[in-house]
Protein backbone atom coordinates (compact mmCIF):
# COMPACT_ATOMS: atom_id res chain seq x y z
CA UNK A 1 0.00 0.00 0.00
CA UNK A 2 1.56 3.43 -0.99
CA UNK A 3 0.49 5.93 1.33
CA UNK A 4 0.46 9.63 -0.07
CA UNK A 5 2.07 12.32 2.31
CA UNK A 6 -0.38 15.26 2.71
CA UNK A 7 2.95 16.57 4.87
CA UNK A 8 0.77 15.80 8.05
CA UNK A 9 2.78 14.11 11.00
CA UNK A 10 1.76 10.69 11.82
CA UNK A 11 0.89 11.90 15.48
CA UNK A 12 -1.77 14.15 14.07
CA UNK A 13 -3.12 12.06 11.72
CA UNK A 14 -3.75 9.62 14.72
CA UNK A 15 -5.57 12.52 16.42
CA UNK A 16 -7.51 13.49 13.49
CA UNK A 17 -8.91 9.89 13.33
CA UNK A 18 -9.35 9.58 17.07
CA UNK A 19 -11.52 12.76 17.23
CA UNK A 20 -13.29 11.00 13.76
CA UNK A 21 -13.80 7.74 16.20
CA UNK A 22 -15.02 9.65 18.78
CA UNK A 23 -17.54 11.47 17.05
CA UNK A 24 -18.56 8.19 15.26
CA UNK A 25 -19.35 6.44 18.37
CA UNK A 26 -21.19 9.67 19.84
CA UNK A 27 -23.49 9.59 16.89
CA UNK A 28 -23.70 5.73 17.42
CA UNK A 29 -24.50 5.79 20.92
CA UNK A 30 -27.33 8.20 20.00
CA UNK A 31 -29.13 6.28 17.82
CA UNK A 32 -28.66 3.07 19.96
CA UNK A 33 -30.40 5.19 22.85
CA UNK A 34 -33.42 5.97 20.71
CA UNK A 35 -33.93 3.00 19.48
CA UNK A 36 -33.55 1.40 23.30
CA UNK A 37 -36.16 3.73 24.00
CA UNK A 38 -38.79 2.45 21.26
CA UNK A 39 -42.07 3.77 20.58
CA UNK A 40 -44.93 4.89 23.08
CA UNK A 41 -47.06 1.77 23.41
CA UNK A 42 -49.11 2.47 26.18
CA UNK A 43 -49.82 5.17 29.21
CA UNK A 44 -50.01 4.06 32.59
CA UNK A 45 -52.48 5.82 35.71
CA UNK A 46 -53.01 4.90 38.90
CA UNK A 47 -56.35 5.77 41.27
CA UNK A 48 -56.81 3.72 44.72
CA UNK A 49 -60.25 4.38 45.98
CA UNK A 50 -62.07 2.99 49.25
CA UNK A 51 -64.28 -0.05 49.40
CA UNK A 52 -67.70 -0.10 50.93
CA UNK A 53 -68.09 -1.56 54.13
CA UNK A 54 -69.18 -5.01 53.72
CA UNK A 55 -66.18 -5.56 51.34
CA UNK A 56 -62.79 -7.34 53.18
CA UNK A 57 -60.83 -5.12 51.52
CA UNK A 58 -60.12 -1.24 52.62
CA UNK A 59 -60.08 -0.55 49.35
CA UNK A 60 -58.42 -1.11 45.65
CA UNK A 61 -55.96 0.42 43.29
CA UNK A 62 -56.89 0.48 40.09
CA UNK A 63 -53.82 -0.01 37.19
CA UNK A 64 -55.58 1.95 33.83
CA UNK A 65 -53.96 1.22 30.59
CA UNK A 66 -54.31 2.95 27.62
CA UNK A 67 -52.84 1.00 24.61
CA UNK A 68 -52.06 2.91 21.42
CA UNK A 69 -54.02 1.71 18.29
CA UNK A 70 -51.62 -0.89 16.31
CA UNK A 71 -50.51 -2.09 19.33
CA UNK A 72 -52.05 -4.55 21.94
CA UNK A 73 -50.41 -6.47 25.33
CA UNK A 74 -50.51 -10.37 26.02
CA UNK A 75 -52.93 -11.01 28.54
CA UNK A 76 -52.27 -12.18 31.81
CA UNK A 77 -53.24 -15.98 30.33
CA UNK A 78 -50.86 -16.15 27.81
CA UNK A 79 -51.58 -19.40 25.04
CA UNK A 80 -48.16 -20.15 24.47
CA UNK A 81 -44.79 -20.76 26.50
CA UNK A 82 -43.02 -17.87 24.25
CA UNK A 83 -45.10 -14.98 25.22
CA UNK A 84 -44.99 -12.95 28.19
CA UNK A 85 -48.04 -12.39 30.08
CA UNK A 86 -48.83 -9.08 31.83
CA UNK A 87 -48.04 -9.19 35.48
CA UNK A 88 -48.47 -6.79 38.52
CA UNK A 89 -45.98 -7.35 41.30
CA UNK A 90 -46.69 -5.29 44.83
CA UNK A 91 -43.25 -4.78 46.89
CA UNK A 92 -43.34 -5.89 50.15
CA UNK A 93 -44.65 -3.37 52.63
CA UNK A 94 -45.30 -4.04 56.08
CA UNK A 95 -48.35 -1.87 56.03
CA UNK A 96 -50.81 -3.59 53.59
CA UNK A 97 -52.08 -6.71 52.33
CA UNK A 98 -52.94 -7.44 48.84
CA UNK A 99 -55.96 -9.80 47.64
CA UNK A 100 -55.62 -11.70 44.37
CA UNK A 101 -55.37 -9.30 41.26
CA UNK A 102 -58.39 -8.97 39.07
CA UNK A 103 -57.31 -9.44 35.77
CA UNK A 104 -59.62 -8.11 32.57
CA UNK A 105 -60.81 -11.31 30.11
CA UNK A 106 -58.37 -11.16 27.33
CA UNK A 107 -59.67 -10.69 23.57
CA UNK A 108 -58.81 -14.25 21.81
CA UNK A 109 -57.39 -13.38 18.06
CA UNK A 110 -55.14 -15.24 15.28
CA UNK A 111 -52.24 -12.89 14.85
CA UNK A 112 -49.87 -12.82 11.86
CA UNK A 113 -47.18 -14.32 13.87
CA UNK A 114 -49.04 -17.10 15.46
CA UNK A 115 -50.17 -20.24 14.43
CA UNK A 116 -52.89 -20.70 17.53
CA UNK A 117 -55.19 -17.81 18.54
CA UNK A 118 -53.70 -15.50 21.62
CA UNK A 119 -55.19 -14.19 25.00
CA UNK A 120 -54.56 -10.05 24.25
CA UNK A 121 -55.51 -6.66 25.57
CA UNK A 122 -56.58 -3.55 23.19
CA UNK A 123 -57.30 -0.21 24.07
CA UNK A 124 -58.35 0.50 27.47
CA UNK A 125 -58.06 -2.17 30.23
CA UNK A 126 -57.73 -1.73 34.13
CA UNK A 127 -56.32 -4.21 36.37
CA UNK A 128 -57.82 -3.86 39.89
CA UNK A 129 -55.80 -4.80 43.02
CA UNK A 130 -57.78 -5.15 46.20
CA UNK A 131 -55.88 -4.13 49.53
CA UNK A 132 -55.94 -4.02 53.37
CA UNK A 133 -54.24 -1.98 56.47
CA UNK A 134 -51.86 -4.49 58.09
CA UNK A 135 -52.28 -4.94 61.54
CA UNK A 136 -49.62 -3.08 62.51
CA UNK A 137 -50.62 -0.06 60.29
CA UNK A 138 -51.99 2.78 62.10
CA UNK A 139 -55.95 4.12 61.34
CA UNK A 140 -55.76 6.67 58.65
CA UNK A 141 -52.04 6.64 57.94
CA UNK A 142 -50.36 7.54 54.62
CA UNK A 143 -48.29 4.69 52.83
CA UNK A 144 -46.38 5.24 49.51
CA UNK A 145 -47.65 1.53 47.71
CA UNK A 146 -44.94 0.33 44.80
CA UNK A 147 -45.09 -2.10 42.17
CA UNK A 148 -43.87 -3.34 38.38
CA UNK A 149 -45.81 -3.37 35.83
CA UNK A 150 -44.69 -5.87 33.32
CA UNK A 151 -45.74 -6.92 29.60
CA UNK A 152 -44.82 -7.74 25.88
CA UNK A 153 -46.32 -5.54 23.16
CA UNK A 154 -46.69 -6.80 20.09
CA UNK A 155 -48.38 -5.87 16.57
CA UNK A 156 -50.42 -8.10 14.54
CA UNK A 157 -47.00 -9.43 12.74
CA UNK A 158 -43.91 -9.31 15.33
CA UNK A 159 -43.00 -8.59 19.02
CA UNK A 160 -41.66 -6.72 20.81
CA UNK A 161 -39.19 -7.00 23.68
CA UNK A 162 -40.56 -7.64 27.63
CA UNK A 163 -40.36 -3.87 29.06
CA UNK A 164 -41.14 -3.38 32.95
CA UNK A 165 -42.34 -0.35 34.35
CA UNK A 166 -41.55 0.82 38.10
CA UNK A 167 -44.75 2.63 39.80
CA UNK A 168 -45.84 3.81 43.08
CA UNK A 169 -48.96 5.49 44.52
CA UNK A 170 -49.67 7.54 47.78
CA UNK A 171 -53.16 5.88 49.42
CA UNK A 172 -54.11 6.63 53.10
CA UNK A 173 -55.97 4.10 55.25
CA UNK A 174 -59.31 3.93 56.44
CA UNK A 175 -59.84 4.92 59.65
CA UNK A 176 -60.62 2.22 62.13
Amino acid sequence: MIAADNGMSDSKRYRCHLVLLAVMIAALSGVIAQRSAGPKILSLSLSAKSANSRSAWDGSIDISLAIESGYHINSNSTTSEFLIPTSVKFKLNPLVEFGPLEYPKGVTKKLGFSEEKVSIYKGKVTITAPFKAAPRASSGQEVTIQGVFAYQACTDQACLPPRAEDFEILVTLPKR
